[in-house]
């Protein structure tokens, strides 16, 4: 695979967007960014987790993670009644190694739950796909693939992620002082620049109403897909857990005065870029 190729025809593909349709979303923009095809960071493949990789998570550092969960897991299927056909779906799986930690637990742990667990990866993207299928050889009988929250069937059990709602699109905003703005992604000839503009999406409407007021310059981040997509999840979710890990804030910490610039980071090779418009489609993006 030619990284630079695919990289720069992202970044392509990203001007010829907004040149033919002017300015848009900071999420629209992410959401290319991170997801667009075989282009984006995580569509792609090229999303690089440890030592040598972008970044640190639970699971690459080893199985503990895996194993401890997977003992929390035993418990819930013994509240729910020991039943059969128990599921536990989890949704930004990456190569599948948490799957595997935590299946081969549970099968150490409590046979007769791991007879009785069917395991599903919520994963859109085949170069993801087969590098989990490929991780989980030995539990193919166990697990099923889906596309999308939607696409599970109605289960009782659990839903997990480790380090997703971080990684959903968010909008990007800045206080006028007596009001807020949204940051749309403009061009400046070949350049990728912000440009403040008035909210106009119903829902982020909506949203702006309950923030708190905020000195002129502040800027803050809006995930109005996390509220689309536990809305998904509980729809599917008959009964059972919704076990999201990332880092975040109470409204207070996350709002406080002090946090002038928001949480965005931009993460290549363990360093903070200074800007989301460097290194498109092969750098992390992400908001707390």
């Amino acid at each position: 695979m030619d990284v630079f190729r695919l990289q720069t025809e992202l970044v392509e593909l990203i001007r010829a967007e907004i040149a033919k349709r002017g300015q848009v979303s900071f999420a629209w923009f992410m959401e290319q960014a991170l997801y667009l095809c075989q282009h984006g960071y995580y569509s792609s493949g090229r999303a690089s987790i440890g030592r040598r990789g972008d970044y640190f998570t639970s699971v690459s550092v080893g199985p503990l993670f895996g194993q401890l969960l997977a003992a929390q897991f035993v418990q819930v299927w013994q509240r729910l009644g020991q039943i059969d056909n128990f599921i536990i779906a989890e949704q930004g799986a990456q190569d599948g190694d948490y799957a595997r930690d935590v299946l081969g637990a549970i099968r150490n742990l409590q046979p007769a739950f791991f007879e009785a667990l069917r395991y599903r990866i919520v994963e859109p993207f085949p170069v993801l796909q087969d590098r989990q299928l490929q991780t989980l050889e030995k539990f193919a009988d166990r697990v099923e693939w889906r596309r999308s929250p939607p696409d599970l069937e109605p289960f009782t059990g659990i839903h997990f992620s480790n380090e997703l709602l971080d990684a959903m699109p968010v909008h990007l905003l800045v206080s006028t002082g007596d009001g807020w703005r949204e940051k749309f992604v403009a061009l400046e000839g070949d350049k990728f620049v912000f440009a403040n503009q008035p909210i106009v999406d119903p829902a982020l409407q909506a949203f702006v109403k309950k923030l708190p007021t905020r000195p002129a310059g502040y800027e803050t981040e809006v995930n109005l897909v996390a509220l689309d997509w536990i809305d998904h999840v509980a729809a599917k979710l008959e009964r059972g857990h919704v076990l999201a890990f990332d880092y975040g804030f109470s409204r207070d910490e996350f709002y406080a005065a002090y946090r002038t610039t928001g949480t965005l980071q931009i993460r290549e090779k363990h360093r903070q870029l200074s800007s989301p418009f460097e290194q498109i489609g092969h750098a992390d993006i992400t908001a707390h």
